[in-house]
């Protein structure tokens, strides 16, 4: 049986996850997710779309390997000729964990069942190529035991 590996390509800045916020309701502490506005629903959805458009395959069971690298935007102090043409490892935020947290979150539903099923990941962020633009590149693999 020929391994399943999904390979996608989102373009678009990505977006993290934003942490719950706690707010009392009727004296009740209550975790509100992302409110509806906000961007990361954007980049989920873009997500979701290119999952549709470029995976036609059957919902993934069982474990699975994510492998992501997030290209993030360059900023005008690394676009000096000076400056190396390629990409660039990022080390600001937004946290690597809550970019993945959103990836996966979409994910969920549409590729796989549930995010649980992720037993090994990689994830990489870096700026972008001069003259590149910002992306994310996953590639998914079922794991054998």
């Amino acid at each position: 049986m020929d391994e399943t590996v999904v390979r996608l390509h989102i373009r678009g800045e990505p977006i993290p996850q934003p942490r719950p916020r706690v707010v009392s309701i009727k004296g009740r502490a209550r975790a509100i997710s992302a409110p509806a506005k906000h961007p990361v629903n954007d980049w989920k959805k873009r997500i979701m779309v290119a999952i549709e458009a470029q995976f036609d395959g059957e919902i993934l069971d069982g474990p699975v390997q994510l492998e992501c690298t997030f290209a993030m935007p360059r900023p005008k102090r690394l676009m000096r000729k000076k400056d190396p043409e390629g990409e660039v490892w990022h080390t600001s935020r937004p946290d690597a964990d809550n970019l993945i947290k959103a990836v996966k979150d979409a994910c969920t539903g549409v590729l796989w069942k549930d995010d649980s099923q992720v037993c090994e990941m990689v994830v990489r962020k870096r700026y972008h190529a001069k003259g590149g633009h910002p992306a994310a590149m996953l590639e998914i693999r079922c794991l054998k035991d």
